[in-house]
């Protein structure tokens, strides 16, 4: 019978223990302009810049189309998501979002996120996905802290 125990407390031990801890996906900003006619949005420019570099050491930039983000509008506002994974709106770089036709610069930087694990890969694992966002907790905007709610990670642009 103890001989039974060990063996069955030792399965349960390697089934529970096989796996590690993966890191949860960093949350990304979405961007809201209130107060924009389309045709500024025609020239909507994603800079990045390295971290921390002040804004002076530029990476890359995108003009945003229908290609590398999801644009649509309600009432006065309209609502842009960035699908170029290069150019999502995250923790890894500071950026300027520029309205070329008006010249409007908006700049988020020390972007802080909550970073969470997630485990996976136990025995009878039969897949491992990413299911888990590490949540945005603060960002600058203009110079001004911002604190964020989970899920509701949005820079909003007014003209």
């Amino acid at each position: 019978m103890k001989k039974a125990i060990v063996l069955l407390a030792s399965f349960c031990l390697l089934v529970t223990s096989c796996g590690r801890d993966y890191p949860c996906i960093p949350g990304e900003f979405k961007i809201e302009l209130i107060g924009f006619q389309k045709e500024d949005i025609n020239s909507l420019i994603v800079n990045k810049f390295e971290l921390n570099s002040g804004f002076t050491n530029s990476i890359g930039a995108l003009k945003l189309d229908s290609l590398n983000s999801f644009i649509w509008s309600e009432n006065d506002t309209i609502f842009v998501h960035i699908v170029d994974t290069d150019f999502k709106l995250n923790h890894e770089f500071d950026w300027s979002i520029l309205i070329e036709s008006t010249q409007q610069a908006t700049e988020v930087s020390e972007i802080l996120i909550d970073k969470e694990e997630y485990h996976c890969g136990g025995l009878f694992s039969l897949e491992c996905g990413n299911y888990c966002v590490s949540p945005i907790v603060s960002a600058k905007v203009n110079g001004r802290t911002e604190y964020y709610k989970v899920d509701d990670y949005i820079i909003t642009v007014s003209k």
